[in-house]
């Protein structure tokens, strides 16, 4: 009987987003597309309700040191296992748009950024990003993501 309720309990939490212990994100929830009409990845917004997975972020892993009340920017939590995590699906070969998955310095959550090779491939998303980089402070990546700086 104690092993139905640890498993009732298991199953309830893995339901949750949270912190783990030692601070590091914790996603067990793979994002869903809760506005189809709304902002793809990169593009800019000012509440979740603008953006395709309904997550617009203003915090500093794409917007860096962009002053308050900078519009953020939508994307999805690309930590949380499952095809709908992978930034990739979200790709746009036509528009030749490409998404890769960042992850904070401090363990914190991940995100789905646009990939680029210049600043115009940046401006093509969102005409408010003003780098294309692969060094900050504030994530990391192997690849060269559009950023506010």
């Amino acid at each position: 009987m104690r092993w139905i309720f640890f498993l009732a309990a298991l199953v309830l939490s893995a339901c949750n987003t949270n912190a783990a212990a030692g601070g590091d994100y914790v996603c067990t929830n793979a994002p869903e597309i809760s506005n189809k009409q709304g902002a793809v990845n990169g593009a800019a917004c000012t509440t979740n309700s603008d953006c395709q997975y309904g997550v617009c972020s203003h915090g500093a892993l794409q917007l860096g040191a962009a002053p308050s009340g900078t519009d953020g920017v939508c994307t999805k939590d690309c930590s949380c296992g499952g095809a709908s995590s992978q930034c990739s699906i979200d790709d746009s070969e036509a528009n030749n748009v490409h998404y890769k998955c960042i992850k904070g310095q401090t363990g914190g959550k991940s995100e789905c950024a646009v990939a680029c090779a210049s600043l115009a491939d940046c401006q093509k998303v969102n005409p408010r990003f003003t780098a294309c980089t692969a060094s900050s402070p504030t994530f990391q990546t192997g690849v060269k993501i559009c950023t506010i700086q």
